[in-house]
């Protein structure tokens, strides 16, 4: 345990780090905003927020060497102009051990649908990385190396993305079928925070999917592909049994296997909880992670102003 925590620590001292930085979240399905810039605003006619909490690998870390990775984040996103355009604001903050991660991220999207309602969706999120390490609480083996600090430190870097996103109303019996692509740190940011150099990888993502409606149950296969350094997969579906109970399960490659729960309150309201069983080699360490996941949507209409229709006398009709 000693030897993993301490390899931890030195990987975040090392002078670069490159791998899979973003979060990661079982329920990404629920999050695609978190991931693809141009999901902003795509729920027609709805302004949408999401909270999201993610604690990692339970039972793994303590206070003194550090704690286990959480995750806490929140975004909320609508349409302009008649949906032809959206707009969305996400905040994450990352926690792995003494080293915090905060990622603001403002999305703009433009939306063009077509004769057929198929609807296709590019964007551009613009934001910041901002990197922080209580180096009071290292412990290094060397009290002398310049690459550990020895107080608290912090840096900042801006972030830019990119994302398409299409939507189909229907397709071979399935509805709301979704399918987008997607760039994250695309200038590959670099944040030098005391002797600590952080250099964001770019990431691609790959999701799609869609609900099969079955009466009293309905079935969501939903399919996400990440790659930075590496190429994971998380296999997902869920199933809605009298509109308002939510089951599911996922699989991730290499990594987990997740139990997931909810409760629809009504058709814009839902609460959801996972469960990752650990399937690498840190199950030896983890009794498991936990994510809690609340998402609403407030609906609005905009009306045409109405124009007042004035009587025109003219002297024929008097």
């Amino acid at each position: 345990m000693k030897k993993l925590l301490l390899g931890i620590l030195l990987a975040v001292g090392a002078s670069s780090v490159f791998a899979q930085q973003d979060a990661q979240f079982t329920q990404f399905f629920r999050n695609k905003l978190n991931y693809n810039s141009a999901f902003a605003g795509s729920e027609d006619g709805k302004i949408c927020a999401s909270l999201i909490y993610r604690t990692q690998w339970l039972g793994f870390g303590s206070k003194e060497k550090g704690q286990s990775p959480s995750t806490f984040g929140g975004n909320i996103h609508a349409p302009l102009f008649n949906g032809k355009l959206g707009v969305g604001l996400n905040i994450f903050s990352d926690k792995q051990g003494f080293e915090s991660t905060l990622t603001p991220t403002l999305s703009v999207a433009y939306h063009h649908t077509f004769t057929n309602q198929h609807k296709l969706s590019g964007g551009l999120g613009v934001g910041f990385i901002q990197k922080s390490l209580d180096g009071t609480k290292l412990k290094a083996q060397d009290p002398n190396d310049p690459s550990i600090p020895k107080e608290s430190v912090n840096g900042n870097a801006l972030d830019l993305n990119f994302g398409i996103y299409y939507q189909i109303p229907s397709i071979a019996g399935f509805n709301n079928v979704y399918a987008g692509i997607s760039g994250n740190h695309l200038n590959q940011a670099s944040v030098d925070y005391g002797p600590v150099k952080y250099t964001a990888a770019m990431h691609y993502y790959l999701m799609f999917g869609g609900v099969y409606d079955m009466g009293t149950f309905t079935i969501e296969p939903n399919i996400f592909v990440k790659n930075a350094i590496k190429t994971s997969l998380d296999l997902n579906v869920m199933t809605t049994y009298n509109g308002n109970i939510l089951g599911g399960i996922t699989y991730r490659t290499v990594d987990a296997l997740a139990l997931l729960a909810g409760y629809k309150f009504s058709s814009v309201s839902s609460a959801m909880i996972s469960y990752d069983l650990t399937t690498s080699k840190l199950s030896q360490f983890s009794n498991g992670t936990v994510e809690i996941g609340y998402r609403h949507c407030f609906g609005f209409k905009t009306e045409p102003p109405v124009k007042t229709i004035r009587p025109i006398y003219t002297p024929r009709f008097l």
